[in-house]
């Protein structure tokens, strides 16, 4: 219970709720337009992502040069870095020239 009442336990919560919904509005568009022989290749293709990215996370947080680095720089570069990579997914999808014929 001491886990539940720590407010980093909250904080990592609400990155990952929130990453969660982001991965869901990206995936489930992709999947719905696939055919099924794409969605059987597509889905091992993500998992093995996740596992890559999640250990290579873990590694380079365990590193005590890295970790400083990250700890004091991360709260600055991770929302830049977040943001830039929305918009590449919506320039390259075309979604945002579809918004812009909207507008």
């Amino acid at each position: 219970m001491v886990a539940l009442s720590d407010r980093r336990t909250h904080d990592v919560s609400r990155v990952s709720i929130s990453n969660g919904s982001n991965n869901l509005s990206i995936c489930i568009p992709l999947i719905a337009s696939l055919s099924l022989a794409r969605i059987l290749v597509v889905i091992p293709v993500l998992h093995l992502f996740i596992a890559t990215w999640s250990t290579l996370s873990f590694t380079l947080t365990r590193m005590p040069g890295i970790a400083r680095v990250l700890h004091r720089w991360a709260r600055v570069f991770f929302p830049l870095i977040v943001m830039w990579l929305g918009y590449r997914i919506l320039k390259g999808s075309g979604a945002s020239s579809l918004l812009q014929s909207a507008a």
